[in-house]
């Protein structure tokens, strides 16, 4: 049997969707937030997956965290077109989703809420309610266009049947939404932080996954086939997630 005619360890690709997912949180939220307060001379006072505080704010901060998404995000897909192995190929294009849909749904979110971290920015811009517009709408669809070019880039785990991109798509999002999940169950605001930050986080943002749709064009990708080395990876990244985003 070849790995084109084995069924996908969905187990598995739970696991790499998982640490997909955490890596997003942390470079939003370490390598973004974090390190833009750390940069500037300020104190981290906190660090969560829900949020970060700095003795010094201001757009510079708070813009930190979509730019390293962008940063990580773009890189991954880039590093996924020469991937050829399918678990690797899988994990970068993941994590090119989760940072990226990330960042866009948080700029509509921002922008229509007046609240988060393109608020700063916002307020500076003139007129400021008719930039509110525009960047919802570049938002939007920088969203759609995402999901539609995660598509293509995904198309050949859609072989033989379109329902196996479905599946590796509603496992990966699943194992996401756990990781925010256990992890934002540390925070001091106990479940109703979670309902209402890192629930929404986890499961809003990256809604779009569910959403690729693709039919192949080109050869099959092969079998996601089980690896402990990624159920451990993924493991670890958990244990560290709930640990160290937790919150510090």
């Amino acid at each position: 049997m070849t790995d084109e005619t084995r069924r996908d360890s969905l187990i598995t690709a739970g696991a790499i969707g998982l640490i997909a997912y955490v890596l997003a949180d942390v470079t939003h939220h370490m390598f973004g937030h974090g390190a833009a307060c750390l940069a500037l001379g300020g104190q981290l006072q906190s660090v969560s997956s829900i949020r970060v505080v700095c003795s010094v704010t201001g757009a510079p901060v708070d813009l930190a965290g979509p730019a390293a998404n962008l940063v990580i995000g773009v890189g991954a897909w880039l590093w996924a077109l020469a991937a050829r192995r399918p678990r690797l190929r899988l994990f970068l294009l993941l994590c090119a989703a989760f940072n990226l849909l990330w960042l866009e749904g948080q700029l509509v979110f921002s922008a229509a809420a007046r609240q988060d971290d393109w608020d700063q920015l916002i307020l500076a811009l003139t007129p400021r309610e008719t930039w509110r517009w525009v960047l919802t709408a570049i938002g939007a669809a920088a969203y759609v266009g995402t999901v539609h070019a995660l598509a293509m880039s995904l198309r050949g785990f859609a072989a033989p049947d379109p329902a196996r991109l479905k599946r590796l798509m509603l496992v990966a999002y699943a194992a996401g939404g756990v990781a925010a999940l256990a992890t934002g169950l540390r925070d001091p605001g106990g479940l109703q932080a979670v309902l209402r930050q890192a629930g929404p986080q986890a499961l809003l943002l990256p809604l779009g996954l569910l959403f690729i749709r693709a039919r192949a064009t080109g050869p099959a990708a092969d079998a996601i086939l089980f690896s402990a080395g990624w159920l451990s990876a993924a493991a670890l990244a958990l244990a560290a997630s709930v640990v160290w985003l937790g919150p510090v």
